[in-house]
């Protein structure tokens, strides 16, 4: 069974004597740590380096909740990853997939294939969004119908 907790340890010190919060997953008696945005003062813990701060406490209690829920959402497949893919599915879970980048890489391994007829088509398609978004990042769920009825038309 896998396990998050927010903790704080002397080796999150840094020069300005402030403490980075981490969440330490813990999953086949392996444990890894995934950094927080959140810093905290020797006055914001206890003698063994508990966090004190309730809002801190508050704050990142959302977090572990949504990790827990995932964890919980994985059943059987968590047995089968590692605490490092574990962290990695935490991280990433909730990161939109940028089709712009997936084509790159896709039209990539087709030329390394010699599909240069095929990677030529992708690169057309890859290009006729970046021309309608006006930007070279687009998430995979803005594509739609819509979209496509608007660039068709358009």
């Amino acid at each position: 069974m896998a396990t998050v907790n927010a903790v704080v340890y002397e080796q999150f010190k840094r020069a300005d004597g402030t403490f980075n919060v981490q969440i330490k997953v813990f999953h086949q008696k392996v444990r890894r740590f995934i950094e927080t945005n959140h810093y905290v003062s020797l006055k914001q813990l206890n003698k063994k380096l508990h966090l004190t701060d309730k809002h801190i406490i508050k704050t990142l209690q959302f977090t572990l909740d949504d990790y827990r829920k995932s964890i919980g959402d994985l059943g059987a497949k968590l047995d089968f990853m590692t605490c490092d893919e574990l962290r990695e599915y935490l991280i990433n879970k909730d990161e939109e997939v940028d089709f712009i980048k997936f084509c790159n890489i896709h039209t990539e391994s087709l030329k390394k294939a010699k599909r240069l007829g095929t990677a030529k088509n992708h690169t057309a398609v890859k290009n006729s969004l970046t021309d309608y978004f006006k930007r070279d990042t687009i998430a995979v769920i803005e594509i739609t119908r819509k979209c496509y009825m608007l660039m068709k038309n358009g």
